[in-house]
């Protein structure tokens, strides 16, 4: 897609080819080419806007994955001054984090807290007890 001032160029230039045309085929071809142009204008869509986004986590593995999942994005992770570790900041448009960035990072995030599930529940039971099961309900 062409930005603004390159299509506002382009006009320029039709509308100069519209008044030096000599022929009524080559002033009928710039009048559309100016309409064609217009109408692209008129319809093409605002280009979407880098935001700052703020996110927070609630464990130190989600947040390392996010972390890490930014910098393969080629995003930078930052914190603004007396924000807490649990807070990450990255600039991105919204459409690039609920589009592609977020859906990756459910999905990874899923599969490594099943596996630290999993893994806490095998040391324990090897090292603590191997009863794992829910404590039971008591009225007092």
């Amino acid at each position: 897609m062409l930005d603004d001032h390159r299509l506002i160029e382009k006009l320029r230039k039709i509308q100069a080819l519209y008044d030096k045309g000599v022929t009524e085929g080559e002033k009928n071809a710039a009048l559309a080419a100016m309409q064609r142009i217009k109408e692209h204008m008129l319809t093409a869509k605002p280009k979407p806007q880098i935001e700052e986004i703020k996110f927070t986590f609630d464990n130190s593995w989600s947040r390392n994955l996010f972390i890490a999942l930014l910098r393969r994005h080629k995003i930078e992770p930052y914190r603004r001054p007396r924000q807490k570790k649990v807070t990450i900041m990255a600039k991105m448009t919204t459409e690039y984090c609920d589009n592609v960035l977020w859906p990756e990072f459910l999905a990874l995030n899923k599969e490594l807290v099943g596996f630290i599930n999993q893994a806490t529940a095998e040391i324990i039971k090897k090292a603590v007890n191997p009863d794992l099961s829910e404590p039971t309900e008591r009225e007092n």
